[in-house]
């Protein structure tokens, strides 16, 4: 056995490295610190599992490259992973320390002033899922990874008022641009998000039916979302053709923002961004309707309860506390009942 602590200097900065070889295998692994000591001390900690894994034929995994491109086949975005890929790319999966992952997202995050949400969300969350995903195809090959995330401070969400909807949809109808208009009412009435949004084609629109599919969805699952008869109209003012095209005409959400920033500072209307007047705006009609998480979850297409209760808990609370009030305050009346007992 020939591993031992060495320096190694990329880009201007220094990093010790478990490096050398055992049983015919080449090691290279960043011990995430350019203190001598210290390495040296997570040195003694390693080295023992990552020898035992070596012997058990677990160290030589696929290059992230490699997976990253076999999960990306199987219809997942790469929108996250580009990134990842072409920073690690070359490097074995069970090479690449929960340290060397950390030390790039501060990096990236700093670079592009990422809150830690963002770190974790580009960063942190799709590493993992790659890895895991490695594990599962070739567990011999591909150590399960869970790295600790960054603390996330939550803000509280924004939410475009009925009143600014309503104001901004009469708007842009007036400035001759319908297909603003239309999905401004699409959105917030479905909750579909502005990349499905745009991705929508006639043919996955039935206005007979009222109801469209929007077949490419974030959690990768088919949705059928029913269509409200004011949308239904709005939409048949578009001209449908008779065959394929994009419902809205818009191919991104960056298209859409300018559009609506022209109209909106044309009107002295406030700016709000797709997801505050449409995924949130949907979520908060629902819950002052007096609708359950559950029942927020299955209208919108959200991935899981929990994710509802993170973002939109709140005012789910706000609304039961209401209810409660409001069921107490009816029962004030039946005091003279008490008062007649005694």
């Amino acid at each position: 056995m020939s591993i031992d602590v060495k320096p190694r200097t990329r880009d201007g900065k220094t990093i010790f490295y478990l490096s050398g070889t055992y049983l015919g295998e080449r090691v290279r692994l960043s011990l995430g610190t350019a203190d001598q000591a210290e390495a040296r001390q997570i040195a003694e900690t390693l080295l023992p599992r990552l020898l035992q894994r070596i012997q058990d034929g677990q160290f030589n995994s696929d290059t992230f490259a490699g997976i990253a491109q076999a999960y990306i086949a199987g219809g997942t975005s790469d929108r996250f992973l580009a990134p990842l890929i072409a920073h690690f790319g070359k490097c074995r999966v069970n090479d690449i320390t929960d340290n060397d992952v950390i030390a790039y997202a501060n990096d990236r995050g700093a670079a592009r002033g990422w809150t830690n949400t963002t770190k974790n969300r580009h960063v942190i969350k799709p590493f993992q899922a790659v890895a895991n995903f490695g594990a599962h195809m070739n567990p011999p090959k591909c150590a399960a990874r869970r790295i600790t995330p960054f603390i996330e401070t939550r803000v509280p969400i924004t939410i475009a008022p009925e009143a600014w909807i309503l104001t901004a949809v009469a708007a842009a109808w007036r400035d001759g641009y319908p297909n603003i208009a239309a999905l401004i009412m699409f959105m917030t009435t479905t909750g579909v998000r502005i990349s499905e949004a745009c991705r929508l084609d006639w043919r996955d629109v039935d206005l007979e039916a009222s109801e469209a599919v929007i077949l490419r969805t974030k959690n990768s699952r088919p949705r059928r979302v029913p269509l409200a008869a004011s949308v239904a109209e709005i939409l048949a003012h578009l001209n449908p053709p008779l065959g394929a095209g994009l419902v809205f005409g818009y191919r991104n959400r960056s298209s859409v923002a300018n559009r609506l920033a022209a109209i909106c500072k044309r009107h002295g209307l406030t700016y709000y961004s797709s997801h505050k007047w449409g995924r949130h705006a949907f979520a908060a009609r629902l819950f002052r309707m007096n609708k359950s998480s559950l029942m927020v979850k299955d209208a919108g297409g959200w991935r899981s309860i929990g994710v509802v209760l993170d973002t939109y808990g709140h005012l789910e609370r706000s609304h039961v506390e209401s209810t409660v009030h409001e069921g107490a305050a009816a029962l004030g009346s039946l005091r003279h009942l008490l008062k007649d007992e005694h």
